[in-house]
Order: C-alpha cells, then structure tokens, then sequence
C-alpha cells in the first residue's frame, strides 16, 4: 500500500555482531607488513530462507528489448522475488555478519588464534589486518582465501604495503598495482605506508571557486563532509563546531548568510584550507627504521578543556633496550562546551571522563593483538587531580559521579599533572586550523616527555597511582544525593518516639529523604522519583545512612 510501512520498517535488525570500525583502524596501524581485501559480492552468497522470499518481492520488464523512453509504459511488467540476501536490508549487516562468524567458528578448535584474528580483522565485507614479518602476511593471507572458499566466499583485491606481497599475491589474482586506496573510508597510499587527508576536494565539490558568503546550512554540510574516525584532524574539527555552534547561539535560520565575525572566522578557516593541498599522518605506529624489539608498550593520554570545548589525546610509546623511545598519535575525542555556561573545572573533570572511558576502549581493542604493559594519563589541572586524589571530602554531586567513574577504571595505572604549554590537548581544546594541525610536532608526536625517561613524581606531585591501588575505591567516600540527605538532622523532621514500628519508621523516613532529592532534582530539571512505594534501593541506603536514627530508636 502507498501509506504502508516499508520493509526495512517491518524487519528486526538484530544484534550488531560487526567489528567496530574504530577497533579495525586501531589494529591496522599496529602492523609493519600491512594488507587489504574484500570479499566478492559478500551479501549474494547468501541464500534467502525459500519461505522469507516472497517479502523480497519486485516489479521489471519481462522484455527488456527495445526498451526506450516512449515505449516504457507500454513493457509488461512481471513480477521477480530475489533468493539471495539483499544490500540494504535493516537485517542484511546481521546475517553476513552472524554467517561468517558461524562459518568460522568450525576452525576454531584447530586454529583458534587464526579464526580470532581473522573476526576481529573484518569489518562487515572487508578484510583489513596485517602482520610482522612477510611470510606471516603470506600464510595469513593464504589461510584466509581457503577457509572463506569453503564457505563460497572469494577474497580480493588484495593490496598491501609491501611490493614483494602485491607481486605475490596480484600474480594470482591477477590485479593490477593500486596506490591511494580507501581503507574503511580513509585515503591510504601504500607506496609511502602513511595515511593522508586532502579537504580542500571536499571544499571544492560544496563550494564554487568565487563562493565566499555561506549559510548555516552550507556550513554545516562542510562539517559532515569530514571524515576522521581516528580523530587525527581533531583540533580543526573543534574550531569547525565551535563556528556553528556560534552561529546557532545567533541563531541563524538554515539559509540565513554569515555575517560580521562569524564571516571572518569562517574566511579565515577556508584562506587557510586553500593553503594546505593534503594532511599525512603515518600509517604504522612503529619507526620501522628499528629493528630491536621494544621493551615495552604504553598508552599516554591527555585532557584539557577550555570554554569552548573539551577533549583527550591518546598516544602509544615504544620503550626500546637502548633507552630510545618512539611516540606516535593513536586517536583523539573532542566535545563542545555546553551552551550553558559551565566553570572550567567542571569542563575539565568532563574532559577527564571523556579520557578515561576513551583510553579503555582503545585499550580493550589493542589488547587483541598487542601488549600494553602501562597506561598513564596527564591533565593539567590541579584542580581535577586534587579531587581524584580525595580520599576523605565528601565532594558535590556533579563532581562526585565523575570522580566515582574515573576511579573505577581499572586499567588506567596513574594520573599526573602536566603544564599546559606541553599538553598536546590543549590545541585540541580550542581548535586550530588545518595548516596549524599539519605542522605542530606537539600534536602529531606529543610532548618533550614522552621521548625521554619520565620523571619520578615527588611527594608534593598531584600523581595519582589509582591502577596500583595506593586509593582504595572500597574505601572511597561516595557522596550520592540520597546520601547527602540523609546528613540532615532527622529529629527536627520526625517525630521517632511515635513511631512503634522499626519497618514503618524505615519507610517513613525513606519518602522524606525522596521528597528533599525531588526538591533538588526540579531545581536541576532533573527526572523526579514519584512511585508510590519504597524501593529496595531507598530502603537500603536509609538504613545505611540513618543509623543515628537507629540507635535513637532503640534507646
């Protein structure tokens, strides 16, 4: 029917079993040998259960001969259905993935670390993964083609890094050598092994030459042009949506001009743009100049915030025998400042969240295919640090849930201070264009520190060993809003020598602390607790926190 749903509307999606895109960039990068492929026409491979085929059901020409723009109307119709899964299907992504994955999962019990690798190498149809020497890439490869031809899944296209594995592998393939390839949507050259940006082609598809005076739209269609899943262009990124959130607060309609500072900061972005041709990072975290195995393997991070925007740096160090140390720019996050005005502590206890659940998750990816014996993370702000190191002062809410979340990171080892001048999160927080991003070593291979033996703390340092458990978190004073009220001298409020029941006397007192938090959350416009009973929870923390009443009681 014309006002029926649709198919994708009618389909369950089903469980997202893909590898996550970051996840597979991050593991690309970890290897010297690097590669690349795709499996040939990946969805039809897969055949429709028979039933499920007349929901895929469509129109064309029974004879498709002669067919012109006069005669269309007149070319009987007939009615196909197809038998293969179809691209586009809300449902298709799930049942590649969950096909592949039960295909696989027959080799596990003879090649277990061969089928992780491979899983953990595809995202959705394409193969990208790598190795440390050659011959590992060509037995990897080679393993690769044979398991997915027992499925019915050709892999192709294989390009790699190394002109003795495209010799070997394009012979048999019989593919010509590529260079500047798409690896999962970034420009990749293989010849120099680096990953490279060029905006000023995505400037020039949006923009005519003459085009100066832009809309909001406009502005915005630049912005979600940008593709960096890696967040390597991050500061430019910043000032790209500190600009629009600029011209929101003026706000603009959608096809109102830019005016006054917004058009000169915008003037200033694309005078700057037209300057630089392409921005080049690095594919390989390691300096494959070094032959000697590294003696250890750590995650830096850092966060800084400004009042425009807050956000972390992740870097990876390579700790060599001979006291060298090599750095390279993992990925990066970033957040604009809210449009309410925060304080600068807040804003920066917010950039120190965003660190420590960012560098986890970098972590649990990495940690597949490498080892990291130490993550540590630097924020200039004393302030943040001195909270963290809190063991005793009950601390405001908004401060005490985050603190709480940065505690309970486990894989995080330490936390340090760093002056504001070294900390690379720093043009991150306040933008920078894109000539800026392409030239500061600070930001592409971070601070003096890290190339050298790091500095042992002092006593007066604000270093915090949360991983090492000199802070015990059992220990930790957490401050929830039920918690704070429970403070409150309960004496004046009820009466307890009339109550001769102790549950109901828990009850009691358990809406009345519920009716102070309701007064505080409406002030925050905040969701309001209105049940009609106690629940497990709120009795819990009144008896934990009402002992005082208690002991009244029984007295």
């Amino acid at each position: 029917a014309k006002d029926g749903p649709s198919l994708n509307e009618c389909l369950h999606q089903g469980p997202v079993l893909t590898e996550p895109l970051l996840a597979v960039l991050l593991r690309f990068r970890i290897y010297p040998y690097a590669f690349i492929a795709d499996i040939e026409k990946a969805y039809l491979q897969i055949s429709l259960y028979e039933p499920h085929r007349d929901y895929v059901r469509f129109l064309w020409f029974s004879d498709i001969n002669d067919l012109n723009s006069s005669n269309i109307s007149e070319k009987q119709l007939q009615s196909y259905r197809l038998c293969r899964v179809l691209f586009g299907v809300t449902s298709s992504s799930y049942l590649l993935s969950a096909t592949l994955i039960e295909h696989l999962e027959q080799f596990m019990k003879i090649d277990e670390p061969f089928v992780n690798k491979l899983l953990s190498s595809l995202h959705v149809d394409d193969l990208t993964s790598g190795s440390v020497t050659k011959s590992e890439a060509i037995e990897f490869y080679e393993k690769c083609k044979k398991r997915s031809r027992q499925g019915n899944f050709n892999l192709r296209k294989f390009i790699s890094n190394c002109d003795t594995l495209n010799e070997h592998f394009n012979s048999l393939n019989k593919n010509n050598e590529q260079t500047n390839v798409k690896v999962l949507g970034i420009t990749w050259d293989n010849n120099i092994d680096k990953f490279y940006f060029n905006l000023q082609i995505i400037l020039k598809d949006i923009f005519s030459v003459k085009e100066t005076i832009i809309s909001k739209r406009d502005l915005l269609k630049f912005i979600a042009s940008l593709y960096d899943p890696l967040g390597l262009l991050n500061p430019f990124t910043v000032k790209l949506k500190i600009l629009f959130q600029n011209v929101c607060k003026k706000k603009l309609k959608w096809e109102d001009l830019l005016n006054g500072e917004l058009l000169k900061e915008w003037l200033l972005i694309r005078k700057d743009l037209e300057t630089v041709n392409e921005v080049v990072f690095d594919r390989c975290y390691r300096n494959l100049d070094i032959e000697m195995k590294p003696v250890s393997v750590e995650l830096q991070g850092f966060a800084d915030a400004s009042i425009c925007a807050y956000g972390c740096v992740i870097y990876i160090r390579y700790v060599y025998p001979n006291g060298f140390y090599h750095v390279s720019l993992v990925t990066a996050k970033s957040r604009v400042a809210p449009i309410q005005s925060m304080t600068v502590p807040r804003l920066e206890l917010k950039a120190a969240v965003l660190l420590s659940n960012f560098i986890e998750v970098v972590y649990k990816h990495l940690i597949v295919n490498m080892n990291i014996s130490k993550i540590i993370c630097w924020s200039d702000s004393t302030i943040v640090l001195a909270w963290i190191r809190n063991t005793n002062k009950k601390l405001e809410a908004f401060v005490q849930r985050r603190i709480n979340i940065i505690r309970d990171n486990k894989v995080i080892n330490e936390w340090h201070h760093i002056d504001s001048v070294q900390n690379p999160a720093d043009i991150l927080s306040r933008g920078a264009l894109l000539s800026v991003v392409r030239s500061c070593e600070l930001w592409r291979f971070g601070p003096i520190l890290l190339h050298s033996d790091l500095p042992r703390p002092s006593e007066d340092d604000l270093t915090c060993f949360v991983g090492e458990g000199l802070l015990n978190i059992g220990e930790f004073n957490t401050l929830s809003e039920t918690k704070t009220e429970s403070s409150i001298n309960l004496d004046k409020i009820l009466n307890i020598n009339k109550f001769s029941c102790h549950p109901r006397l828990i009850r009691i007192t358990a809406f009345v602390l519920r009716f102070i938090s309701n007064i505080k959350r409406r002030k925050k416009k905040e969701d309001l607790s209105l049940n009609n009973y106690v629940t497990k929870k709120e009795v819990k923390l009144t008896e934990e926190n009402g002992l005082l009443v208690f002991k009244t009681f029984s007295n």
